[in-house]
């Protein structure tokens, strides 16, 4: 089954505005430490990503041998600067079988200046 997920960057702050040109990474996390890579991509000028990925990535013997269509992956995001360092990793906020039509990343405006993810330019 196809699946689709929906990245929003934005800084930490009221306005909420959106990061555009910045590289992000969809990953299930799985609790024996070998996550599953679901794809990545570049955020376009809304701050925005969509990622597609099948259950055939997610499923695993951690999903134990009564796993139905019910269950979907433990998402987490990681988003990286123009030099590939990662500058936020969600993974110690993994929801458990949700499956949000937007997952938001917050990033604080600190880690953002200095990642220089508030560039407008697309970086590859």
């Amino acid at each position: 089954m196809q699946l689709f997920t929906r990245i929003r960057l934005v800084l930490a702050e009221p306005t909420a505005t959106r990061l555009p040109g910045v590289r992000v990474s969809l990953y299930d996390y799985d609790s024996d430490g070998h996550d599953d890579p679901l794809g990545d991509g570049v955020t376009d000028a809304q701050g925005e990503v969509a990622i597609g990925y099948t259950t055939d990535q997610y499923v695993d013997s951690e999903d134990g041998p009564d796993w139905s269509i019910k269950s979907f992956p433990d998402l987490y995001v990681v988003v990286y600067d123009a030099a590939g360092q990662v500058a936020i990793n969600t993974r110690d906020r993994v929801r458990p079988d949700e499956m949000p039509r937007v997952l938001v990343v917050e990033v604080p405006r600190a880690v953002a200046e200095q990642h220089g993810l508030l560039a407008t330019s697309p970086r590859p």
